[in-house]
């Protein structure tokens, strides 16, 4: 669909009803096309499946505030193919112009128009259709979502937010977000929005709510400490969670999200309190804490002042949070067997202590875990981080993500190379599947290797990966693996076939290809298979607009090896993906200057 056709298909859809039957839409002519013929129950299914397939169309979980403004100012939901022509607002209204029959079908159904309300949508429409789709909804259970920004005192958050207090008897989903221009430029609120907020707070009970994720431009919503069908509860971090709720043991996720960056207040709770609350949570299944900062202000203690709390059913954890309160919370909770882990957090020189404790919790869950055919480990001088290569698009929740990040110490990196080493040879790592390796690390192969418990340790890790056909690298992790086999019997990377290397490695000096044969090689005596091929594509083009073709070409004795990189002129405006084989005698044409 073109933006001609986005835009005929918008206007239609912002169009006011007509006192009479829309002209546009003909009768029912039967044979015109098989699915006219139907039945009534199996087209309503048809429209059914069709709208809940598509809800599952979201922004970005990545999205914060700026992001949304930036796209709201930027960008007309009229012409984006993601809003308007897969939303199932659009979807459904346009389904009911085909012909009569559907649309008798539709109109009696409210069920469907109250399950696909998105106000991200719907802050594109004139205010009548807000009472069209309410109307239209009759007394079903409402489910609504999306994100609006907004000016102080404009109509559109009165709309919005009087529908919301209207309708809260009959809310079954809430995922609304109402960011206002004069909350996030100047640190003040709209009163109109205050007002809205209050109609909310004031009812007693939520009978029918079953998941609720409510941002009304960072002001406090007193949400009903009586909602018996609530089963999700998200807090960003409004509205606020109160650990004395009664429907906190019903709960199967649990979302709480204190972001510094987006300048939001600390909790209102302590966290004696949530460990409370999370003891009574005996069906939670998925748990996610952000920037709670308990031990930020206070020395947190890890032993002896909290209950251990047994959750049989939690098999996901996100937690992003300073060091000591993510040990701590982690350090308490005993999910189930395989629970996913996604940990982000952050010390300081002064915690080094917490490490060992850091890598027993970390291995609790790495036991019961087998990564997938990629996997991603970073051991910088003040970062370590191991990611199981399945991550998808970056709103899917990985099996395995930890990373840990120190402040810089003037006395040194506290993740040095060996504390990076043993934490790494420490933790359980089910690693047979592995196919792909992404290693980067900052440490030097020729001072890592001079301690014989270090080259152990070495062995011991990179003896594990048996499958690993492509090695994702710099220079300096290929010179240390290439040394490691010196001390070792066993091949290591037995099956390895492929390398690639990442940016800021060496490819244009003649060290490093001499070294590649040596390698290649030494590879070759041991009787394993051959590396076939080497990317350097990732490098790009090389300063200057040189070819790495005259380098390239001192591989050419390793016949059938195959060669990928980046070839421009001196601009930078003309570049091409170029392939080698060595030994063909067929060179690339390059890139004219």
């Amino acid at each position: 669909m073109d933006s001609q056709e986005l835009e005929e298909a918008s206007m239609a859809f912002m169009r006011p009803p007509s006192n009479t039957d829309e002209p546009s839409i003909p009768p029912l002519v039967e044979g015109s096309s098989p699915i006219a013929i139907l039945p009534q129950d199996i087209l309503w299914l048809i429209f059914s499946f069709s709208t809940k397939t598509i809800r599952g169309e979201r922004y970005p979980a990545s999205w914060n505030i700026e992001k949304f403004q930036y796209y709201l100012r930027n960008t007309n939901p009229r012409h984006t193919d993601r809003v308007h022509r897969l939303n199932p607002m659009v979807v459904l209204k346009r389904t009911s112009q085909v012909c009569r029959k559907w649309r008798e079908i539709l109109l009696d159904t409210p069920s469907l128009w109250a399950q696909v309300i998105d106000i991200t949508v719907l802050s594109w429409a004139p205010p009548w259709w807000w009472e069209e789709v309410t109307r239209r909804t009759g007394d079903a259970l409402i489910s609504i979502r999306g994100k609006a920004f907004v000016e102080p005192n404009d109509p559109l958050s009165i709309i919005i937010l009087s529908f919301l207090a209207q309708n809260w008897h009959r809310m079954r989903e809430v995922e609304v977000s109402v960011f206002c221009r004069d909350t996030i430029e100047f640190g003040t609120e709209s009163q109109v929005l205050y007002k809205a907020d209050a109609l909310i707070g004031a009812q007693s009970s939520a009978p029918y709510l079953e998941s609720v994720s409510l941002d009304l431009a960072h002001l406090y919503t007193s949400f009903p400490l009586e909602a018996p069908s609530l089963r999700e509860f998200h807090s960003a971090p409004y509205p606020s969670f109160n650990p004395q709720s009664l429907w906190i043991p019903q709960l199967r996720a649990l979302s709480l999200n204190f972001n510094p960056a987006q300048d939001s207040p600390s909790p209102t709770f302590t966290l004696a309190e949530l460990f409370s609350a999370l003891k009574r949570m005996t069906a939670l299944n998925s748990l996610n804490l952000q920037g709670l900062g308990f031990g930020k202000h206070s020395l947190l203690p890890l032993d002896g002042l909290f209950p251990d709390i047994v959750l049989p059913h939690l098999s996901k954890i996100q937690i992003q949070d300073d060091l000591r309160t993510s040990v701590c919370i982690l350090k308490h909770i005993t999910p189930k067997d395989g629970c996913c882990l996604r940990l982000r957090t952050k010390g300081n020189h002064s915690q080094e202590n917490i490490i060992p404790l850091l890598q027993d919790i970390v291995g609790r869950y790495s036991r019961h875990h087998i990564f997938g055919e990629e996997l991603e480990i970073t051991c910088w001088n003040s970062l370590l981080r191991i990611s199981d290569g399945r991550l998808g698009t970056p709103s899917r929740f990985p099996l395995l993500f930890v990373d840990i990040s120190w402040d810089r110490d003037p006395g040194g990196p506290v993740m040095n190379a060996d504390r990076a080493i043993q934490f790494l040879t420490g933790i359980p790592l089910n690693v047979h599947r592995v196919k792909t390796l992404h290693l980067q690390t900052a440490w030097d192969p020729t001072g890592t290797l001079i301690s014989q418990d270090r080259r152990h340790s070495l062995l011991s890790f990179f003896g594990r990966f048996n499958s690993v056909v492509e090695f994702k690298s710099s220079e300096p992790e290929l010179v240390l693996l290439s040394r490691l086999s010196e001390h070792h019997t066993e091949p290591l990377l037995p099956k390895l076939q492929s390398i690639q290397l990442s940016p800021g490695s060496s490819v244009s000096s003649v060290e490093f290809y001499d070294f590649f044969i040596e390698f290649r090689n030494a590879r070759k005596d041991q009787g394993l298979a051959l590396i076939d091929t080497l990317d350097l594509t990732p490098k790009g083009c090389l300063p200057g607009g040189q070819s790495h073709l005259p380098n390239i070409v001192r591989l050419d004795g390793l016949t059938g090896l195959k060669i990928l990189y980046v070839d421009c002129d001196d601009s930078f405006l003309n570049i091409a993906v170029q392939e080698y084989t060595c030994g063909s005698g067929c060179l690339p044409i390059p890139v004219l200057l």
